[in-house]
């Protein structure tokens, strides 16, 4: 008790997941500077790419930790207009 959020993947290696997670999160903010359509490319790079490639690489499943940041970053991509 009293690790926060590393108790939910229950180790060292989930958290440092969801840290890589958001990392290559944060590069895709880069697409949603794209005029007109940046926002919905980057959803689409988020969901397609960037996501089946960490899931595949650290096995980290799907959750609503994962869902959370998959949405904050495509609100603040938007945020970029």
């Amino acid at each position: 008790m009293g690790r926060g959020w590393i108790f939910f993947y229950n180790s060292t290696e989930g958290a440092l997941a969801v840290v890589l997670l958001w990392i290559l999160y944060s590069f895709c903010f880069l697409i949603a500077l794209i005029p007109y359509v940046g926002v919905f490319a980057q959803a689409l790079v988020m969901y397609f790419v960037v996501w089946p490639a960490v899931s595949a690489f650290t096995g980290i499943g799907g959750s609503w930790v994962t869902t959370l940041m998959f949405w904050v970053a495509v609100v603040i991509g938007g945020l970029s207009l």
